[in-house]
């Protein structure tokens, strides 16, 4: 059928690989991949999970010091004396670190997330990569009458 050995590495090369063992070992019984399936979803879930979290965590911790920044630019705003020009000039002082604050923890976050987001991408595309390899190994087969695929 096909050379196990030509499959790439990762998650979906190791599932193929079960799926042929699986069906070495039924003979020609219908193969059912409701289990190999539901482990290959776990696996590919968890792969990525800690990546998941990372990313998200750096978001969030972003958007929380964001809102602490717009808090503390804002704060000075309910004791605002107009009348007087000292306390509005120290006031806008206050409201400019305030969105300083905002803008770099903003910036962090997207910073921070960003690369991870693409590292789970990258993983994501390199299993994806598998599965083309295996239809194409498929399609191989088919054409050369080699055998009905997994």
């Amino acid at each position: 059928m096909f050379a196990a050995e030509t499959l790439p590495v990762g998650l979906t090369g190791d599932h193929i690989r079960d799926l042929a063992e699986k069906a070495r070992t039924q003979g020609a019984r219908r193969l059912d991949q409701t289990l190999l399936l539901r482990g290959l979803a776990d696996r590919m879930r968890g792969s990525n999970g800690f990546g998941n979290f990372a990313s998200d965590s750096l978001m969030k911790l972003g958007l929380l010091g964001t809102i602490i920044g717009f808090i503390i630019m804002l704060a000075p705003i309910a004791g605002l004396d107009v009348s007087d020009k000292s306390v509005l000039k120290s006031s806008m002082g206050v409201m400019s670190d305030g969105m300083a604050v905002a803008m770099y923890t903003t910036l962090a976050g997207l910073v921070g997330s960003i690369p991870v987001e693409a590292a789970i991408l990258h993983a994501r595309r390199r299993d994806l990569g598998a599965v083309r390899a295996r239809r194409a190994v498929d399609r191989d087969a088919r054409r050369s009458g080699a055998g009905a695929p997994l």
